[in-house]
C-alpha cells in the first residue's frame, strides 16, 4: 500500500486542520473554567480523529501506522453526548460537570472493550480489512485469530452502523427538543441558541448523508464523502464564528474575554487596542469580584475600579457588548439570580431576598430587569426554570 493523495484527501486534510484549529481556540478561551466551550473543544476532537482515521484508510497512509485501524471507533459515541451537553452548557446559567454525566459514555467505553480482539489481530490482517472495505485488491491471505468474541465481529458489523446512526439520530434530537423548550424561556440565550440550531442542522446532514451513502456502498468507500462532509461543516463553523461577531461577543460575556468586532467609533480617542484591554479587564473583574452585586455600583464607581475613565468604560459597554450601563449589570445580576433560583438550597430563601443580594435595590426595578430578560416573572421562572 503506497500512500496516494487526491482532491477528496486534501480537502479532508485540510478540514482536520481546521477542526483541531477550532478545537484549540475553544480550550484557549476556556481556561477560566467556562464549561461550554472546554465540551465544544473536546467535541471537535473527537469528531477531528474520527476523520483523521478515514483519512489514514483512504489514502493508504495508514500502511505505516496499522496499529491506528478502528482506534476512533468509540469516538462515534463520544461526540453526540458531548454536543448534547455543549447545549445544556450553553442554555443553563452556572452549568457545572457532574459525575453522573459520565454514564453518557459508557457506549464508548463498552465498544472500546469490545473492540480490543479486533486490535489485538496481526498488522498485516488489519490491513487486508483496510483493503477490503476500501474495494481494494489484497495480496495478501492474512489468518484471523479468533480471540475472546472476535467470532461475533462478523454478524455486529452488519447492523453496527444503523444502530450508530440511531443513537446520533436520538442525542440530536434530545438537543433539538432543548432549544425548542429554551428558546421561549430565556431570552438572553436567544443567539447561543441559533448558533446550537445551526450546527444541529450541520450535523443532522452529515448523519443523513452517512446513512444514506452507508445503505448505498455497504462499505467503507463512501466514508471519504462523510468526511468531506464533515470537514465543510468545520469551514462553515469557522465562517460564522468570523462573519457573525454576535456569536463571539455572546461566548465573550459567558468566559471573561473578548474577540471584538469591528470599531464603531472609529473617531474617539478609545483605540481598538485599549478598547480589547479594558474590556477583558472588566469581564474578568465582573467574574472574579463580582462587582454588580454592590447595589449602589454606578459607572463613575466601576470605572474607578478598573482604573479607566467613565465615557471609555461606557463607550466599551455600549460598544462591544451593545448594551447600556445599567442593562450590562443587570444582565450579571438576573444571571446570578436564575442560577439560584433553581437549586434546592435556595427554595426556602424569597425571591426578594435573593434579588438584594445580587445587587438589585428595590423589587419593581428587580422584576422589571428579570422579566425583560427572561421573558417570565421571577416566581414563574422558579416553577419552570431548567434544573442543573
Amino acid at each position: 500500500m503506497d500512500p496516494t493523495h487526491d482532491f477528496w484527501s486534501v480537502v479532508i486534510l485540510l478540514g482536520v486542520v481546521q477542526g483541531f484549529f477550532l478545537a484549540i481556540n475553544c480550550f484557549s478561551i476556556s481556561r477560566r473554567g467556562q464549561p461550554a466551550h472546554t465540551l465544544l473543544g473536546w467535541l471537535l476532537v473527537s469528531v477531528c480523529l474520527t476523520v483523521v482515521e478515514v483519512l489514514l484508510c483512504y489514502s493508504d497512509t495508514i500502511a505505516s501506522v496499522p496499529y491506528l485501524i478502528g482506534f476512533s471507533e468509540p469516538f462515534n459515541f463520544v461526540f453526540p453526548p458531548l454536543f448534547y451537553f455543549y447545549t445544556v452548557a450553553l442554555a443553563r446559567p452556572n452549568f457545572r460537570w457532574k459525575a453522573s454525566f459520565n454514564w453518557a459514555f459508557l457506549p464508548a467505553l463498552l465498544h472500546a472493550i469490545y473492540l480490543i480482539p479486533f486490535v489485538a489481530q496481526s498488522n498485516t490482517w488489519l490491513l487486508q480489512t483496510v483493503e477490503i472495505a476500501y474495494r481494494r485488491a489484497t495480496q495478501t491471505d492474512a489468518v484471523f485469530r479468533d480471540l475472546w468474541w472476535a467470532s461475533s465481529y462478523k454478524p455486529f458489523y452488519q447492523v453496527f452502523k444503523y444502530l450508530l446512526a440511531s443513537y446520533q439520530i436520538g442525542y440530536l434530537l434530545l438537543t433539538l427538543r432543548l432549544i425548542s423548550q429554551l428558546k421561549q424561556k430565556d431570552e438572553a440565550t436567544k443567539i447561543s441558541l441559533e448558533w446550537v440550531r445551526q450546527l444541529c442542522l450541520s450535523f443532522l446532514l452529515v448523519i443523513v448523508v452517512y446513512a444514506v451513502l452507508t445503505f448505498y456502498y455497504q462499505s467503507d468507500v463512501g466514508d471519504v464523502y462523510i468526511a468531506t462532509c464533515v470537514s465543510l461543516v468545520f469551514f462553515t463553523m469557522s465562517f460564522r464564528l468570523i462573519s457573525q461577531s454576535k456569536i463571539l461577543a455572546r461566548q465573550a460575556m459567558n468566559d471573561g474575554t473578548a474577540t471584538l468586532p469591528r470599531v464603531k467609533y472609529e473617531k474617539t480617542a478609545l483605540d481598538e487596542q485599549t478598547s480589547i484591554q479594558t474590556l477583558n479587564r472588566l469581564l474578568n473583574y465582573m467574574e472574579r469580584e463580582k462587582p454588580y452585586r454592590q447595589n449602589n455600583l454606578t459607572l463613575s464607581v466601576l470605572a474607578s475600579q478598573l482604573a479607566t475613565a467613565p465615557h471609555h468604560l461606557s463607550q466599551v459597554i455600549n460598544q462591544y457588548c451593545s448594551q447600556n450601563f445599567f442593562d450590562f449589570i443587570n444582565a450579571y445580576r438576573v444571571q446570578e439570580i436564575q442560577s439560584k433560583l433553581v437549586v434546592p438550597q435556595y427554595s426556602h430563601i424569597k425571591i426578594e431576598e435573593i434579588a438584594y443580594e445580587s445587587g438589585f435595590n428595590s423589587k419593581s426595578a428587580f422584576n422589571a430587569a428579570f422579566k425583560k430578560m427572561t421573558q417570565q416573572t421571577p416566581s414563574q421562572y422558579r416553577k419552570t426554570g431548567v434544573r442543573g
